[in-house]
């Protein structure tokens, strides 16, 4: 019997596929604006809710999480708390100073293979500040592999200007950039704080409904799964309000699926653990098995006999 009849091109083909079709990769992502621990919040400082934050982290059981406002006392304590969490970052103000956009990631599952962080201004390979913005703003990535599968995914992770429109929309632009530059085609994940509701120009430029089309089109995780829903607002300022906008995201590529996504509106004994809720999202990365090189012509190749 000769492969070259159709049901045995048919059959060798669908076996080749499949040998050669990674699992696909499966990771839950958070996104954690923790609220900077110097910030003289009296009952809601750093020292009251900590150990809260770290049993929600524990409770949730992210594989990454990008985080926004984080210190370096704060991430040491969350390491010590949670040792299997490796970091990527550095603060916005270069080495261990200042605001971090930092990256956390399961050392259980995950290897750290690249990384990186850059500012979000006209320079962004050194610290800088640009566009009228009120703080220095980073965005810092990690590229990510699977110690089971092999598969490997790009983390970016930001903190967008909560004065400056223009600061806001040029980040995202620089962002996106970055993104479609990536030096795989592995697939990749955004998160952050971006001080923006999602009618706004940066969100929906990201989305790709803006006039000016971006490099990569995203989907907010949390609207495919919960398109009409209306309780969104992420940013509780410490009095547990949930009407307000969300402008909290996780994004990834349309090609990507969805599995569960939400808002963690918990409060424990009444307590806002941060003035931000966190955004969390099950995903799985799109798959695609390697390219068929083979040269050997289908006559030489046959079944034994049925």
């Amino acid at each position: 019997m000769s492969f070259c009849k159709p049901v045995g091109v048919l059959l060798f083909l669908t076996m080749l596929f499949l040998s050669g079709m990674a699992p696909a990769l499966e990771v839950k992502v958070m996104n954690y604006n923790i609220r900077y621990g110097s910030a003289d919040d009296g009952a809601n400082s750093w020292t009251n809710r900590s150990a809260l934050l770290i049993a929600q982290l524990k409770e949730q059981a992210p594989q990454v999480i990008g985080m926004q406002e984080a210190l370096r006392f704060q991430i040491n304590e969350i390491r010590k708390a949670l040792p299997y969490y490796g970091e990527v970052g550095i603060g916005r103000d270069g080495g261990e100073e200042g605001e971090y956009s930092c990256i956390l990631y399961d050392t259980r599952r995950f290897t750290l293979t690249d990384s990186g962080t850059f500012w979000l201004s006209e320079t962004p390979e050194k610290r800088s500040q640009d566009w009228d913005s009120a703080c220095v703003r980073i965005c810092t990535w990690a590229l990510l592999k699977d110690k089971e599968t092999g598969e490997a995914f790009y983390h970016f992770n930001t903190h967008l200007d909560y004065r400056s429109a223009k600061a806001r929309l040029n980040g995202v632009h620089l962002i996106a950039k970055r993104i479609a530059e990536r030096k795989t085609n592995a697939p990749f994940v955004l998160t952050g704080d971006f001080n923006a509701a999602e009618n706004s120009p940066p969100v929906k430029w990201l989305k790709g409904e803006a006039e000016e089309q971006p490099p990569v089109v995203m989907v907010d995780t949390f609207r495919v799964l919960h398109p009409d829903e209306k309780t969104v607002g992420t940013f509780n300022r410490f009095k547990g309000d949930k009407s307000g906008a969300k402008i909290d995201y996780i994004l990834t590529s349309e090609e990507t699926t969805v599995l569960d996504a939400g808002i963690d509106f918990s409060m424990p004994d009444g307590r806002c653990i941060s003035d931000h809720y966190p955004v969390t999202a099950t995903i799985r990365f799109k798959t695609v098995a390697p390219p068929f090189t083979s040269t050997k012509r289908c006559s030489s190749i046959s079944l034994p006999a049925a």
